[in-house]
């Protein structure tokens, strides 16, 4: 960034993202050099970003018409709505460090975590009562949740940009692991989960665990993938382990020996985007199925993956003749997901980064960067 005279949406985009991110010297450097170059909207919004201290009514006076004062209203007040996501991440850390074990003080968790949407943070706080309760069942059910994960999923969930918050979550968590690894009965699912939270929430400190095990052998892996507790149930799972482990066509090789209708039906709901890529012939109409159900009725995650399945022609083809929706052009239809997400204050920073990345170019863009907090 050397011209001052030629700063356009991209350049815009990028020094508010890198004032969002902390202290840049580069970028100061510049904002100074051309500060007089830049335009009086473009001025607030550096004033803005990451520092709010205007109320809305004052931010409001700024603008001259009434779509304009509409538009920017809906977006700072959206901001609002993630305070709540915000409140949990710091209730998820309270009570994981927590050292005391009562009911009341797990019947509160487990009302707090049921106006939460599924995830890993409200996984780990019923993991936790769960096994506070001792009931094996109930924490092996909410283990396979966990393990079921697929490490998107939990970029698409609200990210923590903050480091200090990300190093109190990673200790907090190898905290729970020490309760985790003495009152967890099942073996082998505690060794999967572990690994599962290295491939979710990577931290050298996961690894170092005195109980991590990611020394699997193929001949192993290629068991327990034909086991009928530990490998169909996790299909997913042992694709992730696999992928580094060895070559693509071995990969294929096992999944060719695990999928058929059965266990597609039973469980392909938790690997969905498996078949973006494998064969599926063979059980068409249950992957039809699967994705039918995620469209009409998934969460938004879930609405995503099938749109993200629909880059296979193949897949969009069959998909568009199944739903008449999907017939869109993908770009469309995603821009309409990930437009309605900034509206509902859903996953605010996948969904700037998604749109961005179809090319959207909306300064309105801009005005979701300024106000949307960490």
């Amino acid at each position: 960034m050397e011209d001052c005279s030629g700063v356009d949406f991209d350049h815009k985009i990028l020094i508010l993202l890198a004032k969002r991110g902390g202290e840049n010297q580069e970028i100061d450097q510049f904002i100074t050099k051309c500060r007089n170059h830049f335009s009086e909207e473009f001025l607030f919004q550096l004033s803005q970003v990451n520092n709010k201290k205007e109320s809305l009514e004052k931010i409001l006076k700024r603008f001259r018409t009434d779509v304009e004062k509409k538009k920017i209203q809906e977006i700072f007040l959206t901001d609002e709505f993630k305070n709540p996501q915000k409140e949990f991440i710091g209730f998820f850390i309270q009570e994981m460090n927590e050292k005391k074990d009562n009911i009341k003080r797990n019947a509160l968790i487990l009302k707090t975590v049921q106006k939460q949407p599924e995830g890993l943070f409200r996984y780990l706080l019923e993991l936790s009562v769960a096994l506070d309760s001792d009931n094996q069942a109930w924490s092996k059910k909410i283990a396979k949740k966990i393990i079921n994960m697929e490490p998107q999923e939990l970029l698409f969930q609200r990210v923590i940009e903050s480091e200090e918050l990300k190093n109190q979550v990673r200790e907090v968590i190898q905290v729970f692991l020490t309760k985790f690894k003495l009152k967890f009965k099942n073996e082998m699912l505690k060794k999967m989960l572990i690994n599962q939270l290295s491939n979710l929430y990577p931290s050298e400190s996961f690894k170092n665990h005195s109980f991590w095990s990611n020394d699997w052998t193929l001949s192993e892996m290629k068991n327990f993938l034909g086991s009928r507790n530990y490998g169909r149930p996790f299909i997913g799972f042992w694709f992730l382990e696999l992928i580094p482990a060895t070559h693509e066509a071995e990969v294929m090789q096992f999944l060719k020996e695990v999928l058929d209708k059965e266990s597609v039906s039973k469980y392909g709901r938790s690997f969905p985007w498996i078949f973006t890529f494998y064969p599926f012939e063979n059980f068409r109409s249950e992957v039809i199925s699967i994705f039918k159900d995620l469209w009409n009725t998934g969460s938004t995650y879930q609405k995503f993956l099938v749109l993200e399945s629909l880059e296979n022609p193949k897949m969009k083809e069959i998909m568009s003749k199944e739903i008449p929706e999907l017939s869109k052009p993908t770009f469309q239809i995603k821009r309409t997901l990930f437009l309605n997400m900034l509206k509902k204050g859903e996953n605010l920073n996948f969904s700037i980064y998604q749109l961005l990345k179809l090319g959207d170019r909306s300064e309105e863009l801009l005005w979701w960067v300024t106000f949307f907090e960490k």
